[in-house]
């Protein structure tokens, strides 16, 4: 696993710290509007979220939390959670508040990230949703390609067929 990066870096009036295991509340909050937003079927619970997160952060990932300097004091406007893969760094969850996008918040978070946390040359994966195309605009806007198409059952159809095929 790569080091944990600095706690504190700065490009364009953002800088982030990493977060621990008592940001899990707020991180599991912005995981449900994150959830929300997307149009995801999530159906976890707040609490079941915070549990998740606590031992996301205790195990294989890191989050870390972006605070924008140029609000009248510091405040929190974004994160991302993301572990380190051997040949790749999965880029879990990104997300800014709501009522700071479309301000470039997001896209100087993934250049900080570039450019001090992620290992230069390595390759991000992210994922979105295939009908958020709000997600879907941003993630190619800051310069990630194509590359995998994911498909889903849907999960009474493929029992049907499952109970179908064991018929005589």
């Amino acid at each position: 696993m790569a080091s944990r990066p600095d706690l504190c870096a700065s490009a364009d009036g953002l800088v982030f710290r990493v977060a621990t295991a008592a940001d899990a509340p707020q991180l599991a909050s912005w995981n449900r509007e994150l959830i929300e937003d997307e149009g995801n079927d999530n159906a976890m619970s707040l609490d079941q979220l915070v549990a998740r997160m606590r031992a996301w952060l205790t195990t294989e990932y890191q989050a870390l939390v972006f605070d924008e300097l140029a609000t009248p004091a510091p405040a929190p406007v974004a994160y991302a959670l993301f572990r380190h893969e051997p040949e790749w760094v999965h880029l879990r969850q990104f997300f800014v508040v709501r009522d700071r996008r479309r301000r470039g918040i997001g896209a100087r978070a993934v250049a900080l990230l570039r450019d001090t946390v992620f290992p230069p040359g390595v390759p991000v994966i992210v994922e979105a949703m295939a009908w958020n195309h709000a997600a879907l605009s941003f993630w190619r806007a800051v310069g990630f390609t194509d590359r995998y198409v994911g498909l889903e059952s849907d999960r009474a159809a493929s029992a049907q067929r499952s109970s179908r095929s064991m018929s005589p």
